[in-house]
Protein backbone atom coordinates (compact mmCIF):
# COMPACT_ATOMS: atom_id res chain seq x y z
CA UNK A 1 0.00 0.00 0.00
CA UNK A 2 1.29 3.31 -1.11
CA UNK A 3 2.00 6.15 2.19
CA UNK A 4 1.59 8.38 -0.54
CA UNK A 5 -1.84 10.50 -1.63
CA UNK A 6 -3.21 9.92 -4.25
CA UNK A 7 -3.17 10.37 -7.39
CA UNK A 8 0.36 8.58 -7.37
CA UNK A 9 2.07 5.92 -9.29
CA UNK A 10 5.17 3.93 -9.25
CA UNK A 11 7.55 3.66 -11.65
CA UNK A 12 7.67 0.03 -12.67
CA UNK A 13 10.40 0.70 -15.74
CA UNK A 14 14.05 -0.30 -15.53
CA UNK A 15 14.26 3.21 -17.71
CA UNK A 16 12.27 6.07 -16.78
CA UNK A 17 12.07 9.06 -19.23
CA UNK A 18 9.92 12.11 -18.50
CA UNK A 19 8.47 13.03 -21.77
CA UNK A 20 5.99 16.05 -22.37
CA UNK A 21 2.90 14.08 -22.46
CA UNK A 22 3.72 12.30 -19.02
CA UNK A 23 4.52 15.77 -17.79
CA UNK A 24 1.49 16.91 -19.31
CA UNK A 25 -0.45 13.92 -17.71
CA UNK A 26 0.66 14.70 -14.17
CA UNK A 27 -0.38 18.72 -14.62
CA UNK A 28 -4.18 17.17 -15.38
CA UNK A 29 -3.89 14.58 -12.58
CA UNK A 30 -3.23 17.41 -10.13
CA UNK A 31 -5.55 19.73 -11.61
CA UNK A 32 -8.65 17.56 -11.06
CA UNK A 33 -7.50 16.14 -7.74
CA UNK A 34 -8.98 17.13 -4.75
CA UNK A 35 -5.57 17.19 -2.80
CA UNK A 36 -4.71 19.64 -6.05
CA UNK A 37 -1.11 17.40 -6.62
CA UNK A 38 0.03 14.47 -8.05
CA UNK A 39 2.93 12.22 -7.86
CA UNK A 40 4.79 9.90 -10.02
CA UNK A 41 7.22 7.96 -7.88
CA UNK A 42 10.50 7.09 -9.36
CA UNK A 43 11.78 4.14 -7.13
CA UNK A 44 9.13 1.42 -7.20
CA UNK A 45 8.50 1.08 -3.79
CA UNK A 46 8.68 2.90 0.00
CA UNK A 47 11.72 0.71 0.87
CA UNK A 48 13.86 2.17 -1.70
CA UNK A 49 17.23 3.37 -0.40
CA UNK A 50 16.49 6.66 -2.50
CA UNK A 51 13.42 8.20 -2.68
CA UNK A 52 12.70 10.07 -5.74
CA UNK A 53 9.62 12.04 -7.23
CA UNK A 54 8.31 13.97 -9.67
CA UNK A 55 5.26 16.54 -8.05
CA UNK A 56 2.89 18.73 -9.75
CA UNK A 57 1.32 20.82 -7.14
CA UNK A 58 -1.26 23.82 -8.08
CA UNK A 59 -2.04 26.64 -6.25
CA UNK A 60 -4.74 25.02 -4.12
CA UNK A 61 -2.82 22.68 -2.74
CA UNK A 62 -1.86 22.78 0.96
CA UNK A 63 1.49 20.80 2.87
CA UNK A 64 0.67 21.02 6.77
CA UNK A 65 4.14 22.47 7.47
CA UNK A 66 6.80 19.55 8.83
CA UNK A 67 10.42 19.07 9.54
CA UNK A 68 12.23 15.49 8.96
CA UNK A 69 15.06 13.73 11.63
CA UNK A 70 18.46 14.63 11.66
CA UNK A 71 19.98 12.61 8.77
CA UNK A 72 17.31 13.43 6.41
CA UNK A 73 17.99 15.56 3.74
CA UNK A 74 15.38 16.89 1.16
CA UNK A 75 16.03 18.30 -1.76
CA UNK A 76 13.92 19.69 -4.92
CA UNK A 77 14.34 20.51 -8.57
CA UNK A 78 11.85 22.69 -9.96
CA UNK A 79 10.75 21.33 -13.81
CA UNK A 80 7.94 23.90 -14.34
CA UNK A 81 6.15 26.73 -13.14
CA UNK A 82 7.73 28.81 -9.02
CA UNK A 83 7.36 26.66 -5.69
CA UNK A 84 7.91 28.59 -2.47
CA UNK A 85 9.50 27.48 -0.12
CA UNK A 86 8.54 28.68 4.00
CA UNK A 87 11.08 28.08 6.80
CA UNK A 88 10.88 27.96 10.20
CA UNK A 89 13.55 27.21 13.36
CA UNK A 90 13.11 24.87 15.92
CA UNK A 91 10.61 27.13 18.13
CA UNK A 92 8.42 27.69 14.93
CA UNK A 93 9.83 31.62 14.24
CA UNK A 94 9.70 32.43 10.76
CA UNK A 95 13.21 31.86 8.66
CA UNK A 96 12.98 32.95 5.40
CA UNK A 97 11.11 32.11 1.65
CA UNK A 98 12.53 30.55 -0.77
CA UNK A 99 11.51 31.05 -4.09
CA UNK A 100 12.38 28.31 -6.76
CA UNK A 101 11.65 28.75 -10.54
CA UNK A 102 12.46 26.34 -13.52
CA UNK A 103 16.47 26.41 -14.77
CA UNK A 104 17.09 29.49 -16.73
CA UNK A 105 15.10 31.39 -14.49
CA UNK A 106 16.55 34.08 -12.54
CA UNK A 107 15.29 32.13 -9.30
CA UNK A 108 17.43 29.53 -7.83
CA UNK A 109 16.16 25.67 -9.48
CA UNK A 110 17.60 23.65 -6.67
CA UNK A 111 17.02 23.54 -3.14
CA UNK A 112 18.42 21.39 -0.10
CA UNK A 113 17.35 20.64 3.31
CA UNK A 114 20.12 19.44 5.44
CA UNK A 115 18.56 19.89 9.23
CA UNK A 116 15.34 19.60 10.99
CA UNK A 117 14.01 22.85 10.23
CA UNK A 118 10.22 23.13 9.86
CA UNK A 119 8.89 23.68 6.25
CA UNK A 120 5.96 23.64 3.53
CA UNK A 121 5.84 24.56 -0.28
CA UNK A 122 3.21 26.80 -1.75
CA UNK A 123 2.91 27.62 -5.01
CA UNK A 124 1.79 31.32 -5.87
CA UNK A 125 -0.10 30.63 -8.65
CA UNK A 126 -0.84 28.21 -11.24
CA UNK A 127 0.84 24.68 -10.81
CA UNK A 128 4.87 23.81 -10.25
CA UNK A 129 5.67 20.80 -11.03
CA UNK A 130 9.39 19.40 -8.82
CA UNK A 131 11.49 16.63 -8.36
CA UNK A 132 11.61 15.89 -4.50
CA UNK A 133 14.84 13.32 -3.62
CA UNK A 134 15.19 11.97 -0.15
CA UNK A 135 16.62 8.96 1.40
CA UNK A 136 14.44 5.70 1.89
CA UNK A 137 13.54 3.74 2.72
CA UNK A 138 10.53 6.13 3.58
CA UNK A 139 8.03 5.86 7.23
CA UNK A 140 5.73 8.07 7.59
CA UNK A 141 5.83 8.14 10.93
CA UNK A 142 9.03 7.97 11.68
CA UNK A 143 10.70 10.41 8.88
CA UNK A 144 7.27 13.18 9.28
CA UNK A 145 6.63 15.55 11.87
CA UNK A 146 3.54 17.51 11.92
CA UNK A 147 3.67 21.06 12.85
CA UNK A 148 0.98 21.30 15.65
CA UNK A 149 1.27 25.07 15.18
CA UNK A 150 0.18 24.61 11.73
CA UNK A 151 -3.51 23.56 10.42
CA UNK A 152 -4.40 19.81 9.59
CA UNK A 153 -5.93 20.23 5.97
CA UNK A 154 -9.04 19.29 6.82
CA UNK A 155 -9.26 22.03 9.86
CA UNK A 156 -11.08 24.95 7.64
CA UNK A 157 -8.12 27.11 8.91
CA UNK A 158 -6.01 26.45 5.71
CA UNK A 159 -7.33 29.54 3.95
CA UNK A 160 -6.37 31.81 6.63
CA UNK A 161 -2.76 30.14 6.93
CA UNK A 162 -1.99 30.43 3.27
CA UNK A 163 -3.14 34.38 3.80
CA UNK A 164 -0.58 34.69 6.72
CA UNK A 165 1.76 32.94 4.66
CA UNK A 166 1.65 34.84 1.94
CA UNK A 167 1.79 38.29 4.45
CA UNK A 168 5.16 36.69 5.34
CA UNK A 169 6.55 36.21 2.12
CA UNK A 170 5.88 39.88 1.67
CA UNK A 171 6.92 41.15 4.38
CA UNK A 172 10.07 39.29 4.25
CA UNK A 173 10.47 41.45 0.54
CA UNK A 174 10.47 44.16 2.30
CA UNK A 175 13.11 44.07 5.17
CA UNK A 176 15.52 42.46 2.36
Amino acid sequence: MSKYLPPTSFNQEDIFVLSADRLQLLVKEALESPTGRSRICLHRSVNDLVQNSIIAVTSKCYFQPERHPVGMPECYQVIQGILEVYLWDEQANFLRVISLGEAGSSAPSIYQLSSPLWHTIMVPEGVAVFRETRPGPFDKQRDVEHAPWAPTPSSGQVESFRISLRNLKTQSIRTS
